[in-house]
């Protein structure tokens, strides 16, 4: 018998991340207008993160039925990724999935609190500078081609700040050997922020914070908090 989600906690799942799929590289919206004027259309999924039955993907014999339809054990995804973690439960693990929706929730409060942040460019920065996209919720891979793909370039280190003990916590040794030596500092403990600096043909200075854990071998990635001119 599988537990299943009441319909009252999938709505919940998916209006804590705004409708959108909660794997960061992904932030598919699914819901929109029907055709019909009185519907909508919804192609999101309320995910088991344990399975909700036994021989299911990361089922947890400890939990009881009513943990397993509980929000604590869902997760909001588009189709795509919803069978995507359940047909490769060795590498969309509990803890992935744990992550994917802590940075779902907190960037889903970033973009109710943040207008305002979101247009900080017009409101607090020089005359002159190279666009700058919006990069709130998206993994730094994609944060840095939109970026790039704007003008930025990134503003490399020297190779010798590998053995800076700036980036030698956390996430740091992760994005250096990548090659992304525009990293500037990186923190080891809570939420592993990480600093990214670009620079345009004006002479800005752009800083990029990151949160969350970069590890590839478990497809973690980290996302985009907040960015700003540093004047």
């Amino acid at each position: 018998m599988r537990d299943d989600f009441p319909a009252a906690t999938k709505e919940l799942l998916a209006k804590r991340v705004g409708y959108r799929c909660s794997n960061p590289s992904c932030r598919q919206p699914t819901s929109g207008p029907h055709q019909d004027s009185t519907k909508t259309v919804n192609v999101g999924v309320a995910a088991h993160i344990t399975a909700a039955s036994p021989r299911g993907p990361r089922y947890n014999t400890s939990l009881s039925a009513e943990q397993r339809k509980s929000t604590e054990n869902g997760i909001w995804l588009c189709q795509k990724c919803a069978k995507l973690v359940d047909n490769d439960s060795a590498r969309y693990t509990l803890e992935v999935l744990h992550e994917w929706k802590r940075i779902a929730e907190e960037t889903a409060v970033r973009e109710l609190e943040g207008d305002l942040a979101r247009k900080w460019d017009s409101i607090n920065s020089p005359t002159a500078h190279t666009p700058i996209p919006n990069l709130y919720g998206l993994t730094y891979d994609t944060a840095r081609e939109r970026l790039i793909e704007a003008g930025w370039q990134p503003d490399m280190k020297h190779w010798s700040y590998g053995e800076n003990p700036n980036i030698q916590n956390g996430n740091g040794s992760v994005f250096w050997e990548r090659g992304y030596w525009e990293i500037d500092c990186s923190s080891g403990t809570g939420y592993g922020f990480c600093s990214f600096e670009f620079v345009d043909l004006y002479d800005n200075k752009l800083k990029v914070i990151t949160t969350g854990e970069e590890n590839p071998d478990l497809d973690m990635k980290v996302s985009v908090v907040k960015f700003f001119l540093e004047l």
